[in-house]
């Protein structure tokens, strides 16, 4: 719909309704100039009520407008929070990730350490099953025999406390403790 002026709408109204009216008037000559505002108020009638019917679409085109709005700056609200909670877990994700690389890093390392080592382990059990192989070139001596000879405890490699060490020690004369165990 466009929009058109007042005074436009009224002189369509009036050219439209010009050969009525003035057929009224020729008619008539006799009444008065009421009669001519009568006649113009009849014709401008139907033009304030498109008007009327005009403004009330505009008004609830701009009322339906308003809740759009309101709709859209929630739904941007929304949006908003959304992009603030998805930046939040990349920012999440990428930490966790360079966790994961640093993680891929150690357990590479280890691996190298474990294939070291379990290279030395079966270097070492060749080596050990030559050595089994081979008679032994160095005799170790026979072990002598343990003396059957019984101990005897001297009173100087006992411990102080296993040992009574004179006289035990005697109550001071006039000093009464009381009763001990």
């Amino acid at each position: 719909m466009t929009r058109r002026k007042l005074s436009d709408v009224l002189r369509q109204e009036v050219t439209k309704d010009a050969p009525e009216g003035s057929a009224q008037v020729q008619e008539t000559p006799a009444k008065s100039s009421t009669a001519k505002s009568t006649t113009q108020k009849a014709t401008a009638s139907p033009a304030k009520e498109d008007q009327s019917a005009q403004l009330k679409e505009l008004k609830a085109a701009l009322a339906q407008g308003a809740e759009q709005e309101k709709a859209l700056h929630a739904q941007i609200k929304t949006l908003e929070a959304d992009v603030k909670l998805k930046q939040k877990k990349i920012s999440t994700l990428e930490s966790q990730l360079g966790q994961v690389d640093k993680l891929k890093a150690d357990l590479a390392e280890a691996k190298e350490v474990i294939l070291q080592l379990s290279e030395a382990n079966t270097q070492m059990g060749k080596t050990l099953d030559e050595l089994k192989q081979k008679p032994s070139q160095t005799k170790v001596p026979p072990k002598a025999p343990l003396s059957k000879t019984p101990l005897t405890l001297r009173p100087d490699t006992l411990p102080y406390h296993s040992v009574r060490h004179g006289p035990a020690p005697s109550k001071p004369k006039g000093v009464d403790v009381g009763w001990m165990d």
